[in-house]
């Protein structure tokens, strides 16, 4: 009894789909709260530079339903780092096997004008009783320019209570002129989008 008592307990490995892990293990420490605010709807990062590429990790927190803040990452206007770029457009549906994807192609006016097209996919890892409990996300670089040689990205996101969803998010980045702190403001500002859309907010206008 006292065996199966302690394999009932164990904790078991949640598989993600074929090609929707996250990118590695997540680095970032999760804000901390107490009390009533056990779950601060706050961002934590930490990056660092490789021989391959830059990388950026973070964790995070919504005061909002998984079902919810997956909604919010189904706009392309929440998952646009739109201090980058100057105009986007989205193409929905764009590949099979996913259970959402959305293709967003770029432009961006700097000393050269930049053109390039990133895909995101997105996968129900656990389904809940009435909405999911864990999703996988990835995202992409598919098409464009050349001076952006790696740009990828994936986020776990996970029910931690009814109102509450914690996001582990992992980027990497090779890029001219750009590097953590371009990664770090992305995921600072999408962090803050999704609240503003989960909320009903409008979203904040970046210079």
């Amino acid at each position: 009894m006292l065996l199966l008592l302690a394999l009932g307990c164990r904790n078991v490995e949640t598989p993600f789909p074929e090609g929707m892990e996250p990118l590695e293990e997540n680095r970032a420490t999760c804000p901390e709260g107490s009390g009533a605010h056990s779950f601060p709807e706050e961002i934590e990062l930490v990056s660092g530079r490789g021989d391959e590429f830059d990388w950026t990790h973070a964790c995070a927190y919504v005061l909002a339903s998984a079902a919810d803040t997956w909604e919010a990452l189904k706009d392309p206007d929440v998952v646009v780092d739109r201090r980058e770029v100057a105009e986007w457009s989205a193409l929905y549906d764009v590949e099979e096997g996913y259970d959402y994807t959305m293709l967003v192609h770029h432009l961006v006016h700097d000393l050269i004008t930049v053109e390039y097209d990133i895909t995101w996919r997105h996968a129900v890892v656990v389904e809940g009783t009435d909405a999911p409990e864990i999703l996988a996300v990835r995202w992409q670089k598919t098409f464009g320019a050349s001076v952006i040689d790696i740009l990828e990205g994936s986020m776990v996101v996970r029910s931690v209570e009814d109102d509450v969803t914690k996001l582990e998010i992992a980027q990497h980045l090779k890029a001219a002129t750009r590097g953590p702190d371009t990664m770090e403001s992305f995921q600072t500002d999408l962090h803050t989008d999704i609240v503003a859309f989960v909320n009903g907010d409008e979203l904040p206008t970046y210079p």
